[in-house]
């Protein structure tokens, strides 16, 4: 079986950066949303209790230190969740790093076939010249 072309290659490798980048994209995204999640469960927990004391009511208190419990777990959950999310973009990083070197690697040999292939048809139109000088 045949090797494909490194335009093909090329092509490929590009995709592949492209695919890692959008997924890169997408984690930045749930990532965001995370911290946000985060921050509006503290809001909540210190709203809860600030109400609560403004009232001075005793159900109300215990029910705000009902809720800030849930916040508690809520966050910490969140926060696991974003430690998976900080993770996976290291990993989605690496990939992106390993896609990017051989997309460049690909073009690097183009380019290098490229050039090859421009000095080998100057050399040949050299010897050309030097064969026509040679017959006159």
């Amino acid at each position: 079986m045949a090797k494909p072309a490194l335009p093909t290659l090329i092509k490929l490798a590009a995709q592949e950066v492209e695919k890692v980048q959008k997924h890169l994209t997408i984690n930045h995204g749930a990532q965001a949303k995370t911290r946000d999640t985060i921050g509006n469960w503290h809001t909540a927990a210190a709203d809860a209790f600030t109400t609560a004391l403004a009232d001075a009511d005793a159900q109300e208190m215990q029910a705000a230190g009902l809720f800030q419990g849930r916040a508690r777990s809520e966050i910490a959950r969140a926060e696991a969740l974003l430690a998976a999310q900080q993770a996976t973009e290291q990993t989605l990083r690496t990939a992106l790093q390993a896609a990017f070197t051989k997309q460049k690697r690909y073009e690097i040999l183009a380019e290098a076939q490229a050039l090859t292939a421009k000095q080998s048809a100057a050399r040949k139109a050299q010897e050309a010249l030097d064969d026509l000088r040679r017959k006159t």
